[in-house]
């Protein structure tokens, strides 16, 4: 483990040097855990109960950046008062990167879409929808919660979920997803083993979205002293203040920023513009700082040419551009920039699979996994997850393709995630299931794969808060912070 020489403040002003053990120890490992519950019940109750305010949905997780905040302010007291209970840097990074891991599993486009996914189908089916005659048949038991006293209970409330009955009814298909969730964890984290290397230290990607927190914990009491990130700070969080005091109290004034221009568009072939919003977002200011200027040049042009598009098609009278063909060139664009991903890497590949079958393994050693492993693993986890869409009624040349196409576009949003460092990365449902059935035809695929589809609606909705671009940080700060394998 690396080393950090940190100096003590003593009381009479002197400064006394020690040495502070870096990297991944058990009591950061333990705050991470213990911090888990506390970040959890926050996302739920902003998120889904008030609906309020969506962390998850943004690259970079305000309630994670709070919460590593108030430890670093912690750490700096407890260094001048305390400092053999202070955590170094590696531990504060290393309850970051748990945090942020956690932070995707209950986001806004996975848990919160799969607990309710459960049991939908069975609690809104009615006569008249025909849903029992229609698919209930191709619906997995063993996957869902189908009781009418459980779904009355989690629908309508007056029960509680520590009933016997109830534990019973949820833990078999709470058990299966939780399997699925680790072999789709582990899978991502096998892959990347294979492209990290090239993106983290050929091409020296900038990874902007981890700037923030490495800045706060590697050079924190020089952080806390800029008096610019004081105004800075200052300056966004009273905009945000102001904001909320007049959502709550309107006769308090506030501060656009916030602006749509399409009432300015009245007549046609201009009207086809649509909502075509103007924000003023200052974590946005300060990320685009971080952003190669051609990127993003290229993040605002392109959205004028899309909005281009549909103006030329009102000029030309064939109507407006409906959604799944705009869906369709975003899905286009997001798979296109994957499959250039891995093909850009493909001498990295080449040489990690010769080094997984006895070549040299000089390189693997900075690696998260050997590469042996890392190919086994991504192969029997790739398995496995076939496997598990096949038992649920998908067909193997479906589960496949399925797959496929979804770890290329994950590859695209780690990718855009590692050199971009957008604010957000929405491909909103355009997922594999979409792709395939508009490439397929639905007749053709069948009920049985058009169930599964729905079924894997969790992690194929959107891909806002998906795991992989932030498993990938977390490996690029234990590279800037030495923190070893």
């Amino acid at each position: 483990m690396s080393r950090l020489r940190a100096i003590c403040i003593t009381g009479k002003g002197s400064a006394s040097w020690t040495t502070k053990k870096q990297g991944v120890t058990l009591r950061a490992i333990l705050i991470g855990i213990l911090l888990i519950p506390v970040n959890a019940y926050w996302v739920t109750k902003s998120e889904v109960v008030w609906a309020f305010t969506h962390a998850t949905t943004l690259s970079i997780f305000f309630n994670v950046i709070f919460i590593l905040f108030l430890l670093s302010l912690l750490n700096l007291l407890l260094t001048r008062t305390a400092p053999h209970l202070a955590l170094s840097y590696g531990e504060l990074l290393t309850i970051y990167v748990i945090l942020c891991i956690a932070t995707t599993l209950l986001g806004h486009d996975m848990l919160q879409i799969l607990i309710p996914l459960m049991t939908y189908p069975f609690r809104f089916a009615t006569p008249e929808n025909e849903w029992r005659g229609l698919f209930w048949g191709y619906l997995p038991r063993w996957l869902m919660v189908d009781e009418p006293d459980v779904m009355r209970g989690y629908y309508e409330g007056e029960s509680s979920l520590y009933d016997l009955y109830i534990l019973k009814s949820w833990f078999k298909p709470l058990l299966f997803w939780t399997g699925f969730i680790l072999v789709l964890y582990f899978t991502m984290i096998c892959l990347l083993t294979f492209i990290r290397r090239r993106w983290t230290e050929e091409e020296k990607l900038s990874y902007p979205v981890i700037q923030l927190p490495l800045e706060m914990t590697l050079n924190s009491s020089r952080f806390f002293r800029n008096g610019a990130m004081w105004i800075g700070f200052a300056i966004s969080s009273s905009l945000d203040l102001i904001h909320g005091l007049h959502r709550l109290y309107p006769f308090i004034p506030d501060f656009r920023t916030k602006y749509n221009l399409a009432p300015l568009f009245t007549e046609k072939p201009w009207n086809a513009i649509g909502w075509m919003p103007v924000c003023f977002y200052p974590f946005v200011i300060g990320l685009a700082y971080f952003m190669p200027l051609d990127l993003s040049f290229s993040t605002w042009f392109f959205y004028l040419f899309w909005k281009a598009q549909l103006v030329v098609r009102s000029a030309l009278g064939l109507g407006r551009m409906s959604g799944p063909y705009l869906g369709d060139q975003s899905a286009g664009a997001w798979i296109g920039i994957g499959a250039l991903s891995i093909w850009l890497s493909r001498r990295s590949i080449f040489k990690a699979l010769r080094s997984a079958f006895g070549g040299d393994r000089g390189d693997e050693l900075r690696e998260p996994l050997t590469y042996k492993v890392a190919l086994i693993g991504s192969v029997l986890g790739i398995g496995i997850l076939c496997l598990f869409s096949w038992w649920m009624g998908m067909s193997v040349w479906v589960a496949i393709s399925f797959f496929v196409i979804y770890f290329v576009i994950v590859i695209a949003a780690t990718r855009m995630r590692a050199e971009l460092g957008p604010p957000t990365h929405d491909l909103y449902y355009e997922g594999p299931d979409r792709i395939l059935a508009s490439l397929i035809g639905t007749r053709r695929l069948g009920p049985g794969n058009l169930s599964a589809f729905t079924l894997y609606f969790w992690i194929t909705r959107d891909y806002r808060c998906h795991p992989m671009p932030h498993q990938l940080e977390g490996f690029k700060i234990a590279e800037r912070a030495g923190l070893g394998n």
